[in-house]
Order: C-alpha cells, then sequence, then structure tokens
C-alpha cells in the first residue's frame, strides 16, 4: 500500500484537474486514498465495486499495474465510507470513477443514451424528456403502474450524465431512471424494457412520436430501441454509481467531465393500476450527497425477496445465449434452428476470404493396391527368415485366415476403390 502524503496527493490532483482546492483538502484526500486502497482485490469474484475502464485514477496505488481495477466493500461500515469518499470528491469538484457490480437481485433502473450532432454540437435536452411536463416521461410511469398495481406509491430518482462522450466525439444525453423500491433481477428487468419498448414505439401519444423524430435528425443512430440500454442487464461491465465521472473507452482511456449528478424526484400516484398523478419534486436540499449514494445504489443482498409485480400479457423471455439473455431486441423463436453445411468458404456470414471468390472442382481419384503372389504360410516363412527361429513361435489361427483375402482372389476384383479426396 502507498504511503503517499496528503500533501503530495493534492500535488498530484491540482495536476490532473486543474482546479484550485480548499486548504484542508489534503486530509480528506488521505482519507479517501486509504480507504479505497485498502479495499482493493484481485480477483473479479472477491469484487463488489470496479474502476470504470479499469482507469488509473490518482487514488490507485497500483496504477502501474495492468488488469481490472477491483474493490471489495461489502461491509456495512466500509460501504457507508465509501459513500463518504464520493461524496467529498464529488463535493471537491474532483468526482471518482467508480462502478458497481451488478448483483444477483437488484433495484430496477433504467438508462437512455442519446447521441447529439456532430456538426453543430447540439444534443437533446434532458427537460424534453423526463422533465415536470414531459409525455415521455408520463408514459413509462403509466407502465410502470400497471405493472405494480398494488404499491400505492412508485419513487423515481432521475439521474443526468449529459456531455461529450469523447469516444464516438458527439454530445451526449445520458439519463439514469432508478426505482428505489422495485427490487429485480435480470430476467424481470428484461421483461419490464421490453415492455417498455414495445410501448413507446406503439404509442398513439404525438409527442412521444416528435420526440423520437427530434432523436433522430440529431443522428440516425437514435431510436427508442438503440437508445433504451439493455446491455446494463446482460454484460457484467460496472454500473457508474452517481457522483462519479465517465471514462472513455481505450486508447483514449481519458475522464469525460460529466458525473451522474440528481435531476428530478418523482411520486407516481397509482389508483389500481392507472396513474391517477405524478408529482415532481425539483429541490431536495434535505437530501444530502450520501443519502443519494444509498438510495440510488443498486446492490441487494443475495435473496433479497423481488416486488411481487403483474407480468404483461403476451411477454416472450428472452432466449439464454451461454447462460446470458439475449441482447436488445431479441425475441425467443419457435421454428427449428437452421444448419449451414459447411463449405470451402464457410457458412453464411463469415468474412469472404481475401482475394476473387472462385469455385474449386472436386476430383474423384481411384486408388488401386497391388498384392504379391503368395499364401498366408509363404508370409510366416519369410517372416522366420527375417527374424531368425529364435524370435518366437510363429501360429496362425483359422480366424485370421479368413479374415484375409487370397490374393488371388484380390487381384481378380481389380483392387479396391479408394475414398474421394
Amino acid at each position: 500500500m502507498s504511503t503517499a502524503t496528503g500533501k503530495e496527493l493534492l500535488l498530484k490532483l491540482r495536476q490532473r484537474f486543474k482546479i484550485e482546492f480548499p486548504s484542508d483538502a489534503a486530509e480528506t484526500l488521505e482519507r479517501v486514498h486509504k480507504s479505497l486502497s485498502d479495499n482493493m482485490v484481485v480477483t473479479q469474484q472477491d469484487a463488489t465495486h470496479q474502476v470504470i475502464g479499469d482507469y488509473s485514477d490518482w487514488w490507485d496505488s497500483q496504477s502501474t499495474t495492468r488488469g481490472p481495477k477491483l474493490l471489495a466493500v461489502s461491509e456495512d461500515y466500509h460501504v457507508e465510507e465509501l459513500y463518504v469518499c464520493i461524496s467529498k470528491m464529488y463535493e471537491l469538484k474532483a468526482p471518482l470513477t467508480l462502478g458497481e457490480k451488478r448483483t444477483a437481485e437488484f433495484k430496477l433502473f433504467q438508462e437512455l443514451e442519446i447521441r447529439g450532432n456532430k456538426l453543430d454540437e447540439k444534443s437533446m435536452d434532458p427537460e424534453l424528456l423526463v422533465g415536470p411536463t414531459s409525455k415521455f416521461l408520463e408514459l413509462i410511469g403509466t407502465v410502470m403502474v400497471e405493472l405494480y398495481p398494488w404499491m400505492e406509491t412508485l419513487h423515481l430518482f432521475v439521474l443526468d450524465g449529459s456531455g461529450k462522450n469523447l469516444h464516438v466525439g458527439v454530445p451526449e444525453t445520458f439519463i439514469r431512471l432508478v426505482w428505489p423500491n422495485i427490487i429485480v433481477d435480470k430476467t424481470r428487468a428484461f421483461g419490464i424494457m421490453d415492455t417498455l419498448l414495445k410501448t413507446l414505439q406503439n404509442t398513439d401519444c404525438d409527442d412521444v412520436k416528435a420526440l423520437e423524430r427530434k432523436a433522430k435528425n440529431l443522428s440516425e443512430a437514435n431510436s427508442w430501441k438503440s437508445c433504451l440500454k439493455d446491455k446494463i442487464y446482460h454484460k457484467a461491465d460496472p454500473i457508474r454509481m452517481i457522483f462519479n465521472d465517465s471514462v472513455s473507452d481505450p486508447p483514449l482511456s481519458k475522464i469525460e467531465g460529466r458525473p451522474i449528478k440528481p435531476l428530478y424526484i418523482y411520486e407516481f400516484k397509482n389508483k389500481n393500476g392507472i396513474l391517477e398523478s405524478f408529482e415532481c419534486i425539483k429541490d431536495f436540499p434535505d437530501i444530502s450527497c450520501f443519502d443519494f449514494c444509498r438510495l440510488t445504489s443498486i446492490r441487494q443482498n443475495g435473496g433479497t425477496e423481488l416486488t411481487p409485480w403483474v407480468a404483461p400479457k403476451g411477454l416472450v423471455p428472452r432466449p439464454a445465449i451461454n447462460g446470458e439473455s439475449a441482447p436488445n431486441g431479441f425475441a425467443a423463436s419457435r421454428g427449428a434452428g437452421h444448419v449451414h453445411v459447411r463449405t470451402a468458404f464457410g457458412s453464411p456470414g463469415d468474412k469472404n476470404p481475401k482475394g476473387p471468390r472462385h469455385t474449386i472442382e472436386e476430383r474423384t481419384t481411384m486408388a488401386e493396391r497391388l498384392f504379391v503372389e503368395g499364401s498366408l504360410k509363404d508370409f510366416v516363412e519369410k517372416m522366420k527368415t527375417a527374424l531368425g527361429e529364435d524370435t518366437g513361435v510363429f501360429q496362425t489361427n483359422e480366424s485370421e485366415k479368413k479374415s484375409h483375402l487370397d490374393a488371388s482372389q484380390i487381384r481378380n476384383q481389380g483392387g479396391v476403390q479408394g475414398s474421394k479426396s
């Protein structure tokens, strides 16, 4: 473990962020450095949290080593200390880059990513998606109360991590919806995602349709199917925590300066599976950064009971691929699988071979084996002469005689047909 002092850490942080820090920041940095470094582990099985993109952050005492940057933070005391470290670094305007590993049961959350325009640097205003008057958000609330009709109130935390995506070089609108009082597993989360997607694609609401057209005007890659990210359920990547910054993909591997922060809190009133109303809370001075970390963290203890729901009619579970559910848009097929016959150039969908494509003509050849004249007895006599009488007793069995063709019979058959080459 590194013994870096607070002053050394502060100097390192000033060089990275190019900002001034308060005089007592050195003490905070020592605390954060010790807390995170002491909880680092080597194996994925032990890890509960991970550095996003395995970024070599300022506190990492193993920054020169390759491989995943993993932490094991499971005991209540250490979890609370982690929330304190995240909060203090966000308040210092030097956010960490941590994500949590998704557990088997977790708080329901959804992520929405909408790419902006590269030419004029325009992006989708989050207010259009999740503002108090948003028809998009109202539609999502309508679906959720139908799935959970006996919950009188559904709470929703809306988090915003919008900014420039350095990997693709365009501004990006990033919204996360966290439902803190709904516990799901991966299968149920996929079912809810598919239900939301189907509702958005088939809605008659003009405002929601106009919102999708606006998104496609910014980028052709934008559609509800591509913007609603389900990789958060079928991949093992860490889920970036609130108040933590994102890291661009390799080889750039640079912090992007767009930490996730709270935007709104909503209360959806439910009456017998019908959305009665929803209220927006814009200001939340009584909720600290520590409380936001606790309320929006998705991890749950093993065996946590799932929140009862009403499964939507016609829901088809996604097929499993190597133990994981299939990616976005796949549905279970009732037809038989198609088997591709192996060919000289591979199955359909394989990459084309280099050079011009041409057909190779198959050729059939005949192989003829020639046998010298003689009988089995003649063969035994020759072996005795070659190996000597002292080698052993040479015996011939009647069964062996029957299994061999006489040389004259083989010659009459005109040889043996060979295999195709």
